[in-house]
């Protein structure tokens, strides 16, 4: 809805995280990177192609970007922007839908993401039919908050 506001919504998470490989790994987490208050969209773009340069992955390579959309009109612009260039092709999932909007939203971002790579398939209750996918290896997450604190994520199926 193109409004001003959002649904706001409130969480935490814990995660175990591991630089030891074993059974009960669900997902890798390859890297994350954070940005503050870029000065222009450029510079936002540039944090995403970079961050995908530095990790030696094409976007190609990407197999689902989970974004941050909140639906409130004055955050949407750098999500479209990016739609355009970096992003553009790829398959999409918006989350603050199922969330809300927090400073910390990323977090239930990083969860979803860890359920959808231990399966490597995105979860009925997501889905709007029962189309064929293709196997979720590769999944990077965006989001920002205020257009003022920019994060990504970079994670892998084990």
């Amino acid at each position: 809805n193109p409004t001003k506001g959002t649904m706001a919504g409130e969480g935490a998470a814990f995660f175990v995280l591991s630089n030891q490989e074993s059974g009960k790994n669900k997902a890798e987490l390859r890297d994350m990177h954070t940005l503050y208050n870029p000065s222009n969209f450029k510079e936002t773009e540039s944090f995403v192609s970079t961050f995908l340069e530095k990790n030696s992955i094409s976007r190609n390579e990407i197999d689902l970007v989970v974004m941050g959309n909140n639906g409130d009109r004055r955050d949407q612009a750098i999500y479209d922007e990016l739609n355009k260039s970096v992003f553009n092709g790829l398959l999409q999932l918006a989350y603050k839908q199922y969330c809300g909007e927090y400073p910390t939203s990323t977090s239930f971002a990083v969860w979803l993401a860890t359920h959808i790579l231990e399966n490597k398939t995105l979860p009925s209750w997501l889905l709007k039919d029962d189309g064929e996918q293709k196997p979720i290896k590769n999944l990077l997450i965006y989001n920002h908050y205020q257009n003022k604190y920019h994060s990504l994520f970079l994670m892998k199926a084990c």
